[in-house]
């Protein structure tokens, strides 16, 4: 699933006019219990300006870093 969305992400950076399926695609993430790789994360938050969702961006990958917190805290 990473190696997907790292593509993804690499393929909608390019084409800012995809930014609300890149979204969505980040939501539907973050229900699921998915979250980021630590390179994807940083690549979407170095250009979310070209999304005009800066913030937005930032907030959908909090959540998924506190989900994935948490998640990896019951597993131990």
């Amino acid at each position: 699933m990473q190696e997907t969305f790292g593509r993804a992400i690499q393929r909608y950076i390019q084409k800012p006019d995809k930014k609300q399926l890149l979204l969505c695609l980040l939501d539907w993430m973050t229900g699921q219990g998915y979250s980021v790789d630590s390179s994807s994360r940083n690549l979407l938050l170095k250009n979310a300006q070209l999304f005009g969702q800066k913030q937005l961006i930032a907030e959908i990958l909090s959540k998924q870093q506190a989900a994935s917190r948490i998640t990896n805290k019951l597993i131990d």
